[in-house]
């Protein structure tokens, strides 16, 4: 799934996606058939799938219209051992997360981006880092999710 300001593109394979996403196997202005309903979805894909109102959708691809809000920008795909997420998913009062933020995964290699630089609070990446090596960006370990001082 890819969404750039209120233009998304959904593919899948097998068609209809997986449980709870919202993926239909076919839709033709908006009228949905097969798959499953996506009620039971909560993750932020499943609400675009859900509220992206589709222009067509043939069996494993996809083209729709969103609300340009919040993200604007977001991908996320797969394919065996590859994984590549985005996002600009700006929360005003979240110091725990950065307003955008990318992650690439092959194999045992990862490479990951944020703005601004360091991150959000605890999600591990660094300013900067070398060979295991990291240099600013973390204030500490999370403390479980209590604030006590």
């Amino acid at each position: 799934i890819s969404k750039i300001c209120c233009l998304v593109n959904i593919s899948s394979f097998p068609p209809g996606g997986g449980s709870n996403d919202g993926i239909p196997c076919l839709a033709l202005c908006n009228m949905r058939c097969g798959g499953d309903s996506g009620d039971g979805g909560s993750t932020q894909y499943a609400e675009v799938v859900k509220e992206t109102c589709l222009l067509y959708y043939l069996f494993c691809h996809g083209v729709g219209l969103s609300s340009p809000g919040s993200p604007c920008i977001m991908a996320s795909s797969k394919v065996c051992c590859m994984r590549n997420t985005c996002t600009s998913d700006v929360k005003e009062s979240d110091e725990d997360s950065g307003c955008c933020f990318e992650l690439r995964k092959v194999c045992c290699c990862v490479s990951a981006a944020a703005f601004p630089p360091g991150g959000g609070r605890y999600d591990g990446i660094p300013m900067f880092a070398c060979c295991g090596i990291k240099c600013g960006g973390e204030s500490g370990e999370a403390d479980s999710g209590s604030d006590s001082n």
